[in-house]
């Protein structure tokens, strides 16, 4: 299957580093339209097409906004890109689980604090390929961390790195010390 899908100059940059064999975050930043939920779909919708059986993770403060927001930026991807509900893939509303044809997942998570689960105990199971945070600004330095740690599935198989790419408006939020703080100092790696 080949699709041929036209990035803007900002996006393409992004794909660069999201598809090559040494980076392994992205965090792609800007206004509203800017694309970049659409970019993150695009990325694990072609991690999924192109390795079998792997797992991608979605993920977003509240999965009620992820299922109103970025769900929907990714039907468009997916319709956009030629594939059909119940041909190349299905939606599992009830699990929240899209799985294709060659049995790749995108696995869509909800990320927010809750007082019963402080350590996001709820992500310790899960083992995924690669993933996409939308609006990380929203969601907290444990929470990123821990994923960090989640991304092994499959990389050995068929020689990958570990990647997340995260999304977000400019805040003065933990991104800010963690990547943009030392990105204008000339010392992030």
């Amino acid at each position: 299957m080949e699709i041929n899908i036209d990035l803007t100059k900002k996006q393409s940059q992004a794909w660069k580093l999201l598809m090559d064999d040494k980076t392994n975050i992205v965090l792609y930043g800007g206004s509203a339209g800017a694309g970049k939920s659409w970019l993150g779909c695009l990325w694990v919708t072609t991690l999924c097409l192109k390795y079998n059986g792997i797992r991608c993770l979605i993920g977003r403060t509240v999965l009620q906004q992820l299922k109103l927001t970025t769900l929907n930026t990714l039907f468009e991807v997916l319709q956009q890109m030629g594939l059909k509900s119940g041909e190349h893939y299905v939606y599992n509303g009830q699990s929240n689980v899209i799985t294709f044809n060659n049995k790749s997942e995108i696995i869509l998570k909800d990320l927010q604090f809750q007082p019963s689960d402080p350590n996001f105990d709820s992500l310790g199971g899960i083992e995924i390929t690669a993933c996409f945070i939308d609006e990380a600004a929203q969601i907290s330095y444990l929470a990123y961390n821990i994923l960090k740690s989640r991304i092994r599935f499959k990389l050995t198989e068929y020689k990958l790195e570990p990647k997340m790419l995260m999304t977000c408006n400019p805040g003065q939020v933990w991104l800010k010390k963690e990547f943009y703080i030392p990105y204008i100092q000339d010392t992030l790696d």
